[in-house]
């Protein structure tokens, strides 16, 4: 619309409508990091509670079964080996999906 009106408003008029698009833009602005802040907090709550799920389905198949240690399996862990026979992923998936 601004466009279309433009050529028939005066530099006053102009400055007008651009200064509201502009507040405009800064609380659309505004709105969407408020709600991106909620979604990476309610992102992080779900992450916790999936990670508390896991831990405690590792917990119970260690000692279930009689492990000493686990470690995890990526490479950031500090595990600079293990056995691909020693994995346990799959195992803790059919913990958590109650398979087990």
């Amino acid at each position: 619309k601004f466009e279309a009106d433009e050529p028939s408003m005066t530099a006053a008029e102009k400055a007008e409508r651009e200064a509201a698009i502009q507040a405009d833009f800064r609380e659309y602005k505004a709105l969407l990091q408020t709600q991106q802040a909620d979604i990476d907090a309610k992102e992080r709550l779900v992450m916790k509670q999936i990670f508390t799920e896991i831990d405690e389905a590792v917990a119970k198949i260690g000692a279930r079964d009689g492990y000493y240690l686990i470690l995890e399996g990526n490479t950031r862990s500090g595990a600079i080996y293990y056995a691909a026979s020693l994995d346990m992923s799959q195992r803790v998936i059919d913990e958590l999906n109650g398979e087990s």
